[in-house]
């Protein structure tokens, strides 16, 4: 990650299959979304960062929070 929370860029360890899934998931979002608004790496359909309010139960990546 880099330049994340405060400007700080962390070292975060994958597993293999982790791996393999964010790129297939990278390919996959750059097909629905060829120009997004904003660099983030989860974006909304809209091509926009993905916002995290404490009532959402579930985010728009389908996962439970």
């Amino acid at each position: 990650m880099a330049d994340s929370k405060l400007g700080k860029s962390r070292l975060v360890p994958l597993h293999s299959t982790t791996t393999e899934h964010l790129r297939g998931f990278t390919t996959r979002r750059d097909q629905l979304c060829p120009r997004p608004t904003n660099p983030a790496f989860f974006l909304s359909g809209a091509g926009t960062r993905l916002n995290y309010t404490k009532d959402s139960r579930q985010n728009n990546l389908g996962f439970m929070l």
